[in-house]
């Protein structure tokens, strides 16, 4: 299929220092700014080996060859030491 952008919103991540992607209640990805670290998981099943693609500067995920398994609702969570900006994204992939 095709790909899903998952966007955060934002330009550059300058004002957050953790940014975190969840699908339902799995950790997809996590981006710690001051370790100059990013993370990605794959949940149990395997539902996205190896179709997780970060963009590093703004945070956002791009999930490759999209399958109709891949709907469901989004979770991003954007926060710095003050607060934490939550956004949900609903995808819906039909099926060909």
């Amino acid at each position: 299929g095709d790909s899903i952008i998952l966007r955060t919103g934002v330009i550059e991540m300058r004002g957050y220092d953790q940014i975190m992607w969840k699908f339902e209640d799995h950790l997809m990805a996590e981006i710690i700014k001051e370790a100059n670290q990013f993370s990605l998981y794959d949940s149990a099943d395997k539902r996205f080996g190896g179709r997780l693609h970060p963009d590093h500067q703004t945070g956002s995920l791009t999930i490759s060859d999209s399958e109709t398994t891949d709907s469901g609702e989004y979770h991003l969570y954007m926060s710095n030491s003050m607060y934490t900006l939550q956004r949900t994204i609903s995808v819906t992939v039909s099926g060909e």
